[in-house]
């Protein structure tokens, strides 16, 4: 059997934004890398290590909408999806439940929020979370 992927994959073209979450994932013992849009993520040939992806809804080029339909397609990767957006509409809350995003964040959240989103995310997708040590 082999072992699930545990990398997060960030996708923000804000880059204050990708740097403050990827610190907080890591230090909270995640492996993460940060993509400045969605063409970049899918370029990186990483996409299927990756248990979850946090995709900023407005991204320059393929939004990350348009990025999480292309992965639902055609039996990609089962990746966990989790959404943050600064601009909150309820065209995209229904079209990010319906692509069975774990969580949907409007900007800004707290750090307490994405954690839960992001282990509800590699609890879906079957990756085990380790403990890190005291």
């Amino acid at each position: 059997m082999s072992a699930k992927p545990e990398n997060i994959f960030i996708v923000d073209d804000d880059r204050s934004v990708s740097t403050s979450l990827d610190r907080l994932l890591t230090a909270n013992g995640f492996t993460t890398q940060t993509f400045s849009t969605a063409e970049a993520l899918k370029n990186s040939g990483r996409l299927s290590l990756a248990a979850c992806v946090i995709l900023d809804i407005n991204l320059p080029g393929i939004s990350g909408l348009e990025l999480a339909r292309e992965l639902r397609k055609g039996g990609g990767p089962r990746v966990g999806l989790v959404f943050i957006t600064a601009y909150d509409q309820p065209q995209y809350r229904t079209e990010a439940s319906a692509l069975g995003a774990l969580a949907y964040l409007p900007k800004p959240f707290t750090s307490e929020k994405l954690l839960t989103a992001v282990r509800a995310a590699m609890y879906a997708t079957g990756t085990a979370i380790r403990e890190r040590a005291s």
